[in-house]
């Protein structure tokens, strides 16, 4: 996380809080408790939302999507968490997060504004957690959260749990396509929906991590996502706007974590300078 900048004497104080892709994610077996063991190189991106935190004696997580109530946010689920493993009594918390990650659609903009919300609360109230202590809590709260601890370009592995700082990749020009998705647990669908058939021993990631240890040039063809196999079935007409997006960029299109928003490298970059929404220009970044 970048250095909190502080606004007042009224501990205040403002954070971005990023949005992620997975330049490879690979499941690579069902473990006995029906969770998936997977693998990938996840990378944060400068798609962001704004988080304001204010030191206070309440709860109170105020977000301008009026379609994430208080008591189903991971912010509010995660403050609770804190409260609960510490027994804080007294210390609160007023939090106002402006959404600008589309939710539901592959970015984790609501594990990214988990693990901002754990490691501000580890400062603002004195916890003292190590980042391997906050990894822990995070990976209570889901998959993804661990990652954003780190954020930047990461090996993820486990359950989601093992979090590996990779070499930062090269600052690299994208496209992304949004496509929201008001269905209901779409990740645990698209989970569902894999069979043993689309199990992979993690090649694809080992050979991303090699080339970015290396400092090798990294060819966007190695990039990989599992769902990409599956996508048609949840998200009918995607196959389509896969190859639109390639068009458009010049590139392969993957999937954004379990969909349906996607991204593309942009190859061409003379080509996309009047784009517009549903489509982004954005790039990685260290975050």
């Amino acid at each position: 996380m970048k250095e909190i900048k502080k606004h007042s004497k009224n501990s205040s104080y403002s954070l971005k809080s990023f949005a992620k892709i997975n330049l490879t994610f690979e499941v690579l077996r069902k473990t006995e408790n029906s969770l998936h063991e997977i693998t990938g190189v996840f990378q944060t991106i400068n798609l962001h939302d704004e988080m304001e935190f204010s030191s206070a004696t309440s709860i109170k997580v105020d977000c301008n999507n009026v379609y994430i109530p208080q008591e189903s946010n991971l912010v509010f689920i995660a403050i609770q968490k804190l409260k609960k493993i510490f027994n804080i009594k007294n210390e609160g918390v007023h939090i106002k997060i402006s959404k600008n990650i589309p939710v539901s659609s592959g970015f984790g903009g609501g594990s990214s504004n988990a693990a901002i919300t754990l490691m501000t609360l580890n400062k603002l109230w004195n916890l003292k957690l190590t980042r391997s202590e906050l990894i822990e809590i995070a990976v209570e709260l889901g998959s993804d959260v661990p990652f954003f601890i780190i954020g930047g370009t990461a090996r993820i592995s486990g359950v989601g749990e093992i979090v590996e700082k990779l070499p930062l990749i090269k600052t690299t020009p994208i496209m992304l396509s949004f496509f929201n998705y008001s269905g209901f647990n779409k990740t645990k669908n698209m989970y569902q929906e894999l069979t043993e058939n689309n199990f992979s021993n993690g090649e694809n990631t080992d050979n991303l991590v090699k080339c970015l240890k290396n400092q090798d040039p990294v060819d966007d063809n190695i990039f990989y996502n599992v769902f990409n196999k599956i996508a048609e079935k949840s998200f009918p007409n995607i196959n389509e706007r896969f190859k639109d997006l390639s068009n458009i960029t010049g590139s392969k299109s993957i999937l954004c974590g379990a969909g349906p928003s996607i991204f593309s490298v942009i190859k061409k970059p003379d080509d996309v300078s009047e784009i517009n929404l549903p489509f982004l220009n954005t790039y990685t970044c260290d975050k």
